[in-house]
């Protein structure tokens, strides 16, 4: 995909950020964009699925 990256602004109360931060660390994001176009992304696929408007897949493990 060669989409262009355009930048905007995100106004957040400082608790939010701060939590925000703190998954960013957690999951070793390496910067705020990466972890926020991944919440996009799964909120996208996840209103997709809700919607059925999508293919889905998905895979199931079972160890016994």
């Amino acid at each position: 995909m060669n989409d262009k990256t355009i930048r905007f602004s995100v106004s957040l109360p400082h608790g939010l950020l701060q939590e925000l931060d703190d998954r960013i660390v957690k999951r070793g994001y390496s910067s705020r964009s990466e972890l926020v176009r991944d919440l996009i992304r799964d909120q996208i696929a996840q209103n997709a699925w809700v919607a059925g408007s999508a293919e889905m897949v998905g895979v199931l493990s079972i160890s016994y």
